[in-house]
């Protein structure tokens, strides 16, 4: 198994220093990062969800590196205001089933603190709020996409980030966000009509 991993590893380098050197660079840092993980920051409280942000931001860098686009400062801080808030919702949830239900999940949800926890979901929420109007009124964004209507999308940004923290904090179902996006129907609505908007906005 471990040949075969290392095998796939050389390959991947290969085949990432034949596309772009810069992305080899980017997938170098991510299995470094990925491998902090698994060998002892999983079980560091609150390092941990920040791991994970950080992994999510490295493989941004990557996506656009591959495509030769710059990760714009506007993109940066929605990503990792989106990711602070995504990975901490979940540790409030693992929490939650450990401390009501007595479901044991990681080892580290132990060592977290629900209150602190609470804060970082909440401030980490507002922030993506308001970091996304920020990107849509700004004068390159605006200039870009030649309108300043842009501002019109943040509302169901806005609706949807609610939504996603009433059901934090109502239920358990935030332990699997993939699911919850796919089968809430206020989610489902909020992204349709956030992708209508912007649509209408630019190509309208």
């Amino acid at each position: 198994m471990a040949v075969l991993f290392s095998l796939c590893l050389v390959i991947g380098f290969g085949l990432g220093a034949a596309v772009n050197g810069t992305f080899l660079i980017y997938a170098f840092a991510y299995v470094i990062i990925t491998a902090c993980y698994s060998l002892f920051l999983k079980n560091i409280p609150y390092v941990d969800s920040l791991t994970i942000v950080s992994g999510f931001v490295v493989r941004a860098f990557a996506g656009g590196a591959i495509v030769n686009v710059a990760i714009s400062h506007w993109l940066l801080l929605m990503l990792v205001c989106i990711t602070i808030f995504l990975a901490f919702a979940k540790r409030k949830t693992e929490m939650h089933l450990f401390l009501e239900k007595q479901i044991a999940g990681r080892k580290v949800i132990g060592f977290y603190n629900l209150k602190f926890t609470n804060l970082i979901v909440i401030i980490s929420s507002i922030l993506s709020v308001v970091v996304y109007v920020l990107y849509t009124t700004d004068k390159k964004i605006i200039a870009q996409f030649g309108t300043a209507k842009l501002f019109w999308t943040a509302f169901p940004v806005f609706i949807g980030i609610a939504r996603y923290n009433y059901l934090l904090f109502k239920t358990d179902r935030a332990a699997n966000p993939a699911k919850m996006f796919l089968t809430d129907a206020i989610l489902c609505i909020t992204f349709v009509s956030w992708i209508s908007i912007f649509g209408i906005l630019i190509y309208g």
